[in-house]
């Protein structure tokens, strides 16, 4: 990904990702959970975490490439490639979900 594109993405992502073209960023959430973690709550604190658009591949493809053409062209070609169908799973030798 270039520079222009990764910089155009960061700030239209920005606050909602850290991954891309955000020095530390991932270290930073990584640091955040733990100071929240440790922060003397006077009631009981729980952190969760959820992927289930991903984990589940309910993710709306044709929304997504459609965001990405908008907001970076430059990458369209190689995400409608790699996300325009969704994948099978499989497992073991035998096994198809």
């Amino acid at each position: 990904m270039g520079t222009a594109t990764s910089v155009a993405l960061s700030r239209s992502l920005l606050p909602f990702q850290n991954g891309i073209n955000v020095k530390g960023g991932t270290e930073a959430i990584v640091h955040a959970v733990r100071a929240l973690a440790e922060y003397d709550h006077p009631t009981p604190m729980a952190i969760l975490k959820f992927d289930y658009k991903n984990a589940f591949n309910e993710i709306n493809r044709k929304y997504m490439l459609k965001e990405i053409k908008r907001e970076a062209p430059s990458l369209f070609s190689m995400m409608q490639q790699t996300y325009c169908c969704s994948s099978n799973l499989h497992y073991g030798e035998a096994h198809r979900c």
